[in-house]
């Protein structure tokens, strides 16, 4: 192999280096902005929670009222219905 080979296979080299630190860095600040966003939407959900279990507190709630809702706006066979059945529950009575 040619010295201008070579050389042309150390610059592709470190080229390629050079785009898998900037991928990286990339990747990085990618993940802290999503860990930035998860804080931020889990702070809203235990204020909502807070707020939420405090007026429950003060004006009960029919549960049967809750499920109703539940069964009407949510596929009661998918996922997710189950949880947010439960939780509706511990929201209005902390249990």
């Amino acid at each position: 192999m040619t010295t201008e080979k070579l050389d042309n296979v150390h610059s592709m080299l470190g080229q390629v280096s050079a785009d898998i630190k900037e991928s990286g860095d990339t990747t990085h600040g990618k993940i802290d902005e999503l860990f930035d966003v998860m804080d931020d939407l889990a702070a809203n959900i235990l204020a909502v929670q807070a707020v939420t279990s405090a007026l429950c507190k003060k004006y009960p709630i029919e549960m049967d009222n809750v499920n109703a809702w539940i069964e009407e706006n949510m596929n009661t066979e998918g996922q997710g219905a189950e949880k947010t059945a439960m939780l509706a529950e511990y929201l209005t009575t902390n249990k």
